[in-house]
């Protein structure tokens, strides 16, 4: 053991080199020590202190190159994981049919008004010129059918038939120009007279079947009002269910109720594969739920088949210049965009429109995420003015109806709205065209930013095809050997059914989890630096753990120095002092021997004095499990 004593009085100061006060511990040499003891790669190399400087100085870059690479791999993971957590797979196990509802089935003549019609309610202004609601209702006919151009009528080309008489509008406005008589002010409302003139379900669906059996199409099909027109639907929700702000004396109260009773939306109309729900259903009410209906098994036999009759010689004005029919399958939660989506039925033909599922599920675990990463709705998580059902079609056709209304102060005639806002007349048809037109142009998507997918949804391929109705012998005869009412009418047949028995889904699932995102980290990590957890727990306990224990050992060691330079004292003192950690030793002194008993531990052999310019210094050694001095 050493001993240097100082230039002042010969004091002698006692420092502990491996047991070190809390005051007397230095960071370089305990960061020095955590590199050397640290199982990070080539951090050891930095802080042995014997290596010479360019050996630490090039391992001291080559760490800094790690450390940024694996920094700049590690940034471009997080961006993958804030900007694209959400990846759409398919799915491992495919869907049954029977777990899906049947698509709604929308079916809409081409003709909007009916001849006969039409040409009652110029008679009716003929044979009484001044009679206020006959010029009101023979105008707004007129409007009706402008408000439906077809292909040739874009280009400014016109038939014999298919508008009102020019000569009757003129006699129509010099009316409301000297009686100063509001054409829209009377008795009959748009909507009644839009019912009035269309073609009803009953005439234009004739003979109906479901799941193979014989049924009546009044209980299948109901009127809707569409951008086509009047149309008949089968399986949709009611339109006094579907909307919030309108009630539809057509909607049978029974229908309503079942509906309600279910209490459905997109993410839980496709039936789990236990059967929990309709089990707890029949439970319930005893029986399973009507509606939506389900085809159970695919094919022409278990689907949905019609006749239906176009009517041909009663076309006043259409929609197209086509005779026939248009049909649409969508989510019965959707309101039918027939004009943009609807695909023609032939006159004359048997038609087979096939249905094909394309499924889109989310796995619980995306529902956590911002929905500017998952970018789509749950359920119930945004709410519609006018729609009580949120799908991605009635947030923009709520969209449409609001810009049209906020531009022209009034809405189309089948666009949703509420009981007090009036239907676009011929002088705000003009404003809500142009709107139309101009969203259209500059597209849905970016004008109704807020409508989104929803992260549950079904959308339904339709693909169809045809064969010629058989002239050869009378179809439409009956036992009886009468002939039925449409013997002689183009009639159509049309079939609806699922092409295959199931589908594989898409699924919505997190492209980079929390648990992706730190096995990525750890692996950059680990490659460029040899990091990992015990690396994160050397750090914390070079720095708090061991610190603590250093100085617990500290101050142990200035205990067991203060006994010693007590005992030391009692022997060689020669100057008092209140400084239990300084001795006093003779000068010149080289070696002191110190009486002692058997051997134990902290009991020194003898001390070593030296005269250095400094202070004295007491080595703690520990040899064979025991500390000598």
């Amino acid at each position: 053991m050493k001993m240097q004593p100082s230039n002042k009085a010969h004091q002698f100061d006692f420092k502990v080199t491996d047991g070190v006060l809390l005051k007397d511990l230095n960071l370089w040499e305990q960061t020095s020590q955590y590199c050397m003891d640290s199982s990070l790669h080539g951090f050891r190399f930095i802080g042995q202190p014997k290596r010479h400087f360019v050996e630490r100085l090039l391992w001291f870059i080559a760490v800094i190159i790690s450390i940024s690479s694996a920094t700049i791999l590690i940034l471009q993971v997080w961006d993958k994981y804030r900007l694209t957590p959400v990846i759409t797979v398919f799915q491992a196990t495919d869907t049954r049919i029977n777990r899906l509802p049947f698509p709604a089935i929308t079916i809409c003549n081409t003709n909007n008004v009916q001849k006969s019609k039409a040409e009652e309610y110029e008679r009716r202004l003929i044979s009484n010129p001044t009679d206020a609601q006959s010029n009101s209702n023979l105008y707004r006919l007129n409007h009706i059918c402008q408000s439906s151009p077809s292909f040739k009528d874009s280009f400014n080309f016109s038939l014999d038939r298919g508008a009102v008489r020019e000569d009757l509008i003129d006699q129509i406005i010099k009316f409301r120009a000297t009686q100063n008589f509001s054409l829209w002010t009377n008795h009959l409302s748009f909507a009644d007279l839009l019912r009035d003139v269309a073609n009803k379900c009953d005439e234009m669906i004739l003979l109906c079947m479901w799941g193979g059996e014989v049924r009546k199409c009044s209980e299948l099909f109901y009127e809707i009002e569409t951008d086509f027109g009047y149309c008949c639907v089968f399986n949709m929700v009611p339109m006094s269910l579907l909307l919030n702000l309108k009630n539809d004396s057509r909607d049978d109260k029974v229908r309503i109720e079942e509906w309600e009773s279910l209490q459905l939306d997109t993410d839980n109309i496709i039936l789990d594969e236990e059967g929990v729900f309709e089990h707890e259903y029949r439970h319930k009410f005893g029986t399973l739920p009507k509606f939506p209906q389900r085809q159970r098994r695919p094919g022409k036999t278990t689907g949905l088949s019609v006749l239906l009759n176009p009517d041909d010689e009663s076309y006043f004005c259409t929609s197209t210049d086509s005779v026939g029919f248009m049909a649409l399958a969508h989510l019965p939660f959707d309101f039918p965009n027939v004009g943009d989506k609807g695909v023609p039925i032939k006159p004359n033909t048997e038609t087979y429109l096939k249905i094909e599922p394309d499924i889109v599920r989310a796995g619980s675990e995306i529902q956590g995420f911002p929905l500017e990463k998952r970018n789509c709705y749950f359920g119930q998580e945004f709410s519609l003015k006018y729609f009580k059902y949120y799908t991605m079609s009635n947030c923009e056709n709520e969209c449409v109806a609001n810009r049209t209304y906020k531009a022209c102060k009034c809405v189309r005639h089948y666009m949703p709205r509420s009981e007090i806002q009036q239907i676009c007349g011929v002088k705000q048809y003009f404003c809500s065209e142009t709107i139309l037109r101009q969203l259209l142009k500059e597209g849905l998507q970016t004008i109704c930013e807020m409508c989104l997918p929803t992260c549950n949804d079904i959308e339904f391929k339709m693909t169809t095809s045809l064969m010629p109705i058989r002239t050869d012998i009378p179809l439409w005869t009956y036992q009886n050997k009468t002939n039925a009412s449409w013997v002689n009418q183009n009639v159509s047949i049309l079939h609806v059914h699922y092409l295959s028995d199931s589908t594989h889904p898409k699924q919505r699932t997190e492209l980079y989890g929390f648990i992706d995102l730190l096995s990525s980290t750890g692996g950059l990590l680990g490659l460029c630096m040899g990091f990992s957890v015990i690396s994160i727990l050397e750090i914390i306990y070079f720095f708090t753990l061991r610190l603590y224990c250093q100085s617990r050992s500290g101050r142990n060691c200035g205990d067991k120095v203060i006994k010693i330079g007590t005992r030391l004292k009692r022997l060689f003192i020669v100057k008092n002092t209140t400084d239990e950690s300084t001795l006093n030793f003779r000068s010149g002194d080289q070696f002191l021997g110190i009486p002692r008993g058997p051997t134990t531990i902290d009991q020194p052999r003898g001390v070593y004095v030296t005269q250095p310019q400094q202070q004295g210094k007491i080595v703690e050694q520990r040899r064979n499990e025991k500390f000598v001095w």
